[in-house]
């Protein structure tokens, strides 16, 4: 029961964790969090700052969980 519950935890956490790392290039490298959309045009990956602490506080629940189910 455990792995399994580990198993999601991890599944459910890789694709955020992907999203948010690039995220966090895309600012610190200067581009302005701006993503290309499959139809050309661009936009803003998050639309304000509170949409990026909600992000964050996800991640940080996400990191907790998987360690906690680990130990």
């Amino acid at each position: 029961m455990l792995n399994g519950v580990l198993l999601f935890v991890v599944l459910f956490y890789v694709y955020p964790l992907k999203f948010l790392f690039t995220l966090l290039v895309n600012i610190f490298t200067g581009g302005g969090g701006q993503v290309r959309m499959p139809d050309g045009t661009t936009g803003l990956m998050v639309e304000n700052g509170d949409q990026v602490s909600t992000l964050m506080i996800i991640f940080g629940a996400g990191y907790i969980a998987v360690f906690a189910a680990d130990t």
